[in-house]
């Protein structure tokens, strides 16, 4: 059987100022518009407090207080353009084939000793081209771009455009694919831009990117590529949906602390918010652990709503720990039930409310529990997928997930409706979103099915939640 399967680069947009300039400043269109252009750039507040790259051992600036807000992107286009460098430089000089392939890993930082300096290399693209990287087939085109490895650092100048790709499967389960040349779907512009090995561009405003969203190109902050590293492992951690929600609040941080935000961890990216003297993000390790789990951080079960803050909370402990899943699920469902949502069909357009935060019930656990085994033990005799609402068969290590983040926020356009939650998670889908919001539950617990990753690490499935 043949299909047809669009992949394209998926910007998921904050608030229209997400295409804002670095240091520079931009205007709205006359038509009261707020998409932004490229305008002039005044002076930019900048800190000369630095730190130190460990890697590389160079001393990264802070450049506090750009203007230009992080676009979350589902792809890097500073690792595509590096593994473009290593496949031109082996064509000896020949226009880059179709189905080149690139082995790219968008989890870490860049290793700019390996391969030691390499002259500069133009990338001979000309044409949209299409790349392969990993699973995943991606059309690119380049104009005038160069790439050069030198000091541990990258310079690149010049242009890369990325179009929309159609991938067929054919008989004997192969797939071909090819560029839709009319379908530009972005555009990034390097003005001798220098980006060292934890992806920070080492100058404001020499990085500009242009997609349906923009008129003209805007301008992109200096740490945009470092926090694509962060906002990836993210969404391989807690969903796709829970990496875009706390995309604004870690913009909001990254105005305060700039890249100085962000660190190198074992070869990845992490965020430091130590310095922030604002609320924009929460740190786990500051949180009492017992007020946490009976929902009274802010405020408390049965009266008000939740807070927001429940939404900020970053840098949770990355096990499977049984405590540890405790917090995520309490954290989890409080951010949900602090925004108003749509939990509705295309035919229902009420949003239910935010309502009080809930507690952790082990005696709700338990009952969940029960229930993630019988639908496990079901789902492996009839070889079917449960049909309960709240069952969730996703693997994961983190509650959060099942519960928020799996898959991508959902909008309805004509019922001018909207769930940032992830269309695959319990609070994405109407049955279970609406048992989450009814303001009448108190406790909640979550129950699940081990299923071993490795020896020594546990992944879980059959993600059961039972409110009370």
């Amino acid at each position: 059987m043949k299909f047809t399967q669009i992949t394209s680069l998926i910007i998921m947009g904050l608030s229209v100022t997400a295409c804002g300039g670095g240091g520079g400043s931009s205007s709205p269109s006359s038509s009261g518009s707020t998409k932004l252009t490229v305008a002039s750039t005044p002076t930019p507040k900048t800190s000369m407090t630095s730190v130190t790259n460990t890697a590389s051992n160079v001393t990264v600036p802070a450049l506090v207080g750009q203007s230009a807000d992080i676009i979350p992107m589902n792809n890097n286009i500073i690792h595509v353009v590096r593994g473009l460098m290593f496949a031109q430089e082996a064509q000896r000089g020949q226009v880059l084939a179709d189905n080149t392939w690139l082995n790219l890993y968008l989890s870490t930082d860049l290793d700019l000793a390996y391969g030691g300096d390499i002259p500069t290399v133009n990338i001979m693209m000309s044409l949209p081209t299409v790349i392969q990287q990993g699973a995943i087939a991606r059309c690119y085109s380049s104009n005038n771009l160069t790439v050069k490895q030198e000091g541990r650092k990258l310079y690149i100048d010049g242009a890369i455009s990325e179009y929309e790709t159609v991938t067929n499967r054919l008989p004997g389960n192969k797939l071909v694919s090819h560029c839709l040349t009319k379908k530009k779907l972005s555009e990034f512009t390097f003005n001798n831009s220098v980006v060292n090995e934890a992806l920070f561009v080492e100058a404001i405003d020499t990085v500009s990117y242009k997609d349906s969203s923009t008129i003209g190109q805007a301008f992109l902050p200096t740490y945009q590529f470092t926090a694509l590293v962060y906002e990836h492992n993210l969404k391989k951690l807690h969903g796709d949906a829970w990496a875009i929600m706390q995309n604004e609040y870690i913009n909001d941080a990254a105005k305060e602390l700039g890249n100085h935000l962000f660190k190198q961890s074992l070869n990845s990216i992490d965020i430091d918010i130590t310095p922030l003297t604002n609320e924009a993000l929460i740190d786990f390790d500051s949180l009492d652990k017992s007020q946490l789990l009976i929902g009274s951080i802010w405020g408390s079960p049965g009266a008000g709503t939740a807070d927001k803050r429940w939404c900020k909370i970053v840098n949770f402990p990355e096990n499977s720990h049984a405590d540890t899943i405790k917090y995520q699920t309490v954290i989890a469902v409080n951010c949900a039930r602090s925004t108003k949502r749509w939990c509705g069909t295309k035919y229902y357009n009420k949003a239910l409310d935010a309502v009080a935060p809930i507690a952790w019930s082990d005696s709700a656990a338990r009952t969940a529990k029960l229930t993630a085994y019988a639908e496990k033990l079901r789902a492996t005799v009839t070889k079917s997928q449960s049909n309960l609402p709240n069952v969730s068969p996703v693997r994961s290590h983190s509650a959060i997930k099942p519960l928020f983040g799996d898959g991508y926020p959902q909008t309805n356009t004509i019922l001018n409706q909207s769930n940032n939650a992830g269309s695959a998670s319990q609070t994405g889908r109407t049955i279970s979103c609406q048992d989450i919001m009814n303001p009448s539950h108190t406790e909640i617990g979550i129950g699940y099915s081990n299923s071993p990753a490795s020896t020594t690490n546990t992944m879980h499935d059959f993600w059961t939640h039972q409110l009370n």
